[in-house]
């Protein structure tokens, strides 16, 4: 396995722990490929996405429980209030 200089792995930056908990071998070649291998690269990422509780078809902002959490205020920011984004001391906080 060879990444980075700090560890990232492949076109979609898979970190080592992510490579081994979601990488899939799509292509059917016997291993994770996340460098040459695009069918690999793409269901990897389908499959961090969709473990992760990302919903097809939802806006980027509602698509796993992350965003949810940011978009009612709970996170750290949130960037479902257009308002929010307007105002520079907003994302200065």
């Amino acid at each position: 396995m060879i990444g980075a200089y700090a560890g990232e792995i492949g076109q979609t930056q898979f970190l080592p722990s992510s490579y081994i908990k979601y990488g899939v071998d799509f292509d059917g070649n016997g291993h994770v490929d996340l460098r040459h291998s695009v069918p690999d690269v793409l269901a990897s990422t389908a499959n961090l996405l969709h473990t992760s509780g990302f919903k097809n078809g939802a806006s980027y902002s509602e698509g796993s429980a992350n965003s949810r959490r940011c978009a009612s205020g709970t996170g750290r920011r949130s960037i479902a209030r257009p308002s929010a984004i307007s105002r520079i001391s907003w994302w200065a906080r």
